[in-house]
C-alpha cells in the first residue's frame, strides 16, 4: 500500500512538470511568432519546457514501478483537463494583460478573480 502511495505521489508531480512544460513550450512559440525571426528551437525557453518534460514522463515511467497501471493512467487523464483549465489560464493570466481559455478558444478580458472565472469555465458547459 505504501508502494502505490509513492507511485501516486511520483505520477502527480510527473503530469505537474509535463503540464508546466507544456505551458513554457507554447509561451516559448508564441513570444517567438511575435519575434518572427528565429525558429523556436533556438529558444532557450523551449528547450527548458523540453527538459522539463524529459524529467516528467520519466517520473510517469518511474510511477509504474510502484504502483500498477490501473491508477497511474487515470491520473495522467486528469492532468490533461488541470493543464487547460488551471495552469494555462494562471501562466497567460500572469504574461499578458488578456487571459485565454485554450480550451474552449474563448477570449475573457481581464477577470478579477477565480468565481468570475470559475463562472465563465461552467457556462461553457451550458
Amino acid at each position: 500500500m505504501q508502494n502505490y502511495l509513492l507511485g501516486i505521489i511520483i505520477s502527480i508531480c510527473g503530469n505537474v512538470l509535463i503540464s508546466i512544460s507544456l505551458n513554457i513550450q507554447k509561451y516559448a512559440h508564441v513570444r517567438q511568432a511575435q519575434r518572427g525571426s528565429k525558429p523556436y528551437y533556438t529558444s532557450a525557453m523551449w528547450w527548458c519546457g523540453v527538459v522539463l518534460m524529459g524529467i516528467g514522463e520519466l517520473g510517469n515511467f518511474a510511477a509504474y514501478g510502484f504502483a500498477p497501471a490501473s491508477l497511474i493512467a487515470p491520473l495522467g487523464c486528469v492532468s490533461v483537463i488541470g493543464q487547460k483549465s488551471l495552469i494555462a489560464s494562471f501562466i497567460f493570466f500572469l504574461r499578458t494583460e488578456t487571459i485565454k481559455v485554450w480550451f474552449f478558444s474563448v477570449q475573457i478580458e481581464q477577470p478579477q478573480d477565480l468565481v468570475t472565472l470559475f463562472s465563465l469555465f461552467v457556462d461553457a458547459f451550458t
